[in-house]
């Protein structure tokens, strides 16, 4: 089963906030991702990640298929912000991002 943890909330959090629905089974041990219809939504409000590194990483290359106007804000706690995510973020602006 999928492991129950801040990291997986956070996640989930955030792609609720671009449109994905996902629903959980009776006993809450399979999550079943619906989509988004194949087009993320600009959040109304910041991707707080607590210190969730993994999912940060991920989600600051997915915000980049967003279509809508507008910026994407993805943060963390105060020892989130200190980890390296340099390399990712030059790696996007070189494609384009």
């Amino acid at each position: 089963g999928l492991l129950h943890s801040d990291d997986t909330e956070v996640m989930l959090i955030a792609l609720k906030k671009m449109g994905v629905q996902y629903s959980w089974d009776d006993k809450k041990e399979v999550l079943t991702l619906i989509g988004a219809n194949g087009k993320l939504s600009l959040p109304s409000s910041e991707l707080y990640m607590k210190n969730a590194g993994t999912a940060t990483r991920f989600l600051t290359t997915a915000v980049n298929l967003i279509e809508q106007k507008g910026t994407v804000v993805v943060t963390g706690n105060e020892r989130m912000k200190l980890r390296p995510i340099g390399d990712l973020v030059t790696a996007l602006n070189e494609t384009g991002c």
